[in-house]
């Protein structure tokens, strides 16, 4: 738009909130495909999504960014989080990649790829691994050990399923909590008299995990973990002085469920999501995995 058409249009001041929304839009529709040529990229490399074909550059006066990952001065930097994914059983592959993605975005403190096997896909971080375990040893795993494994204030746990998405929707207030995780619904397998919530993906301190150690007596075998310290211990967290993230900030971070507080919210609205649920097939896609519930 030429600058003399630009000043007569925001003159007028219905004129102006219209470009103001119009903008606003441009630039969520720019994130959104910019986040999906990212995760088609860094899942598989063979495979390039080219601008000419998203429609992303809505105003030429932005840069449309072609390359599929951040710039080093893009990057958010959290050198008090440690980004943590666990893999005992699953292609060590699919870890590595989702690794990937999100240093795409995000520069860690540290990284660890923790799985059976050694993968073939390089990425930032330590590998180390880590026996095979079914279901419940997997649950137990994650609930009791995964402490030794970070050394930071934070720890950002995702998985193959779980992983922030919308890099530009990371909030400094996500870290004034002690666990924030997607809200769980009112029904359900994690109902209880906290909300706060799905471990798939969360951030978790070094102070909540040191609290979760210390009630390690208490694990009974085949309790999910984030079920374990989000519901069984909650009585004991607050009293400790655990701070879970409000509803709203949680849902802000990660989404997993539909809740009935916000009905209409969408995967573009938070920073991260969980689970294979239809509305999530756009960032699972990339990766091969199809949405199954």
């Amino acid at each position: 738009m030429k600058r003399s058409a630009r000043a007569s249009l925001t003159s007028d001041p219905l004129a102006r909130r219209q470009f103001r929304g119009l903008t606003s839009k441009g630039k969520n529709l720019c994130s959104r495909a910019a986040s999906y040529r990212r995760l088609s990229k860094l899942a598989n490399p063979s495979h390039h999504v080219h601008d000419n074909k998203v429609g992303c550059n809505i105003f030429p006066s932005r840069r449309s960014p072609r390359s599929g990952q951040f710039s080093a001065s893009e990057k958010i930097r959290l050198p008090q989080v440690t980004l943590l994914i666990y893999n005992p059983e699953k292609d060590p592959d699919l870890s590595a990649r989702v690794i990937n993605h999100v240093c795409s975005g995000i520069e860690f403190g540290a990284v660890m790829h923790l799985s059976g096997r050694k993968p073939s896909v390089p990425h930032p971080g330590e590998w180390q691994q880590v026996p095979p375990a079914n279901v419940n040893q997997g649950q137990r795993f994650q609930a009791l050990e995964l402490n030794k494994y970070f050394s930071t204030p934070f720890l950002l746990h995702i998985e193959a399923d779980g992983f922030p998405v919308n890099f530009h929707l990371w909030d400094p207030a996500f870290l004034e909590y002690d666990y924030i995780g997607a809200p769980w619904q009112t029904r359900g397998l994690e109902t209880g008299i906290n909300r706060i919530g799905n471990g798939g993906c969360s951030l978790q301190s070094k102070t909540f995990r040191n609290f979760v150690d210390a009630h390690a007596h208490l694990y009974r075998e085949g309790t999910l973990s984030d079920v374990f310290f989000c519901q069984e211990l909650y009585p004991q967290a607050l009293a400790a002085g655990i701070r879970f993230a409000p509803l709203e900030l949680a849902l802000r971070f990660s989404m997993e469920n539909k809740i009935p507080e916000f009905p209409r919210w969408k995967p573009s609205q938070s920073f991260a999501f969980h689970g294979r649920f239809p509305y999530f097939q756009e960032f699972l896609t990339p990766f091969g995995i199809e949405a199954n519930r």
